[in-house]
């Protein structure tokens, strides 16, 4: 967590993410690979969803692990809290 501080406060004042963004009509493959695994998605509302990320997001997540966010994001509108745990061999994410 203090990494993570510490990268958001660098970010901040150099403002490299204000560089770095996300235009999601660019992404065409990662739209194409989320769109195939995305159940009633339609390019348009993951467009949206996408739109202003920082660029990193896509170099660190799979497309199995956008459309796990997209499916939480289109559940906002219910319930504006989602949350997701993920065990793994040696703890939690």
């Amino acid at each position: 967590m203090l990494w993570q501080l510490f990268v958001a406060t660098s970010n901040h004042f150099s403002r490299t993410l204000d560089r770095n963004r996300l235009h999601a009509s660019d992404e065409k493959s990662m739209l194409e690979q989320v769109l195939a695994i995305a159940k009633n998605a339609k390019q348009a509302d993951i467009e949206r969803f996408l739109e202003g990320f920082p660029r990193r997001y896509l170099a660190v997540h799979s497309a199995a692990e956008v459309r796990a966010h997209f499916a939480l994001y289109q559940k906002l509108s219910a319930a504006p809290l989602q949350t997701e745990l993920s065990l793994s061999g040696t703890g939690s994410r």
